[in-house]
């Protein structure tokens, strides 16, 4: 399901469980870390996958974006090769990235050192 607005998203995932959200840090409404905290504040979202999408001048928020519950990053623009790469490692690992780099260029944390990491 694709929701273009804020608002809408946010009220369709108080209702409804999902495996993954792919946000944007530069939303119109609201920025994507404020989204991705009142995602996480649901307990139906406590192990829901959270992808932010961030250009070159966001990337510096990872830190910030990961301790509102962002699960990994991909970098504008996004291409079809970046955004099935990461998803099949998702798959595979039950919901985190096996690569030590994320798919916007920084660097992530090692599994042990993750907060709140849970399976799918």
């Amino acid at each position: 399901m694709c929701l273009t607005e804020a608002q809408a998203a946010h009220g369709y995932l108080v209702q409804h469980a999902t495996a993954t959200v792919v946000l944007d840090y530069s939303m119109p409404e609201r920025d994507g870390m404020t989204f991705a905290l009142r995602v996480r504040e649901s307990e139906m979202h406590s192990s829901t996958t959270i992808i932010m999408v961030i250009g070159k001048e966001e990337a510096t928020l990872e830190a910030d974006a990961r301790a509102a519950g962002v699960t990994s990053f991909l970098a504008k623009p996004v291409s079809v090769l970046a955004f099935k790469a990461l998803s099949g490692e998702l798959l595979l690992n039950g919901g985190w990235p096996l690569i030590e780099r994320n798919h916007a260029g920084g660097r992530r944390l090692p599994s042990k050192e993750r907060s709140g990491a849970a399976s799918i």
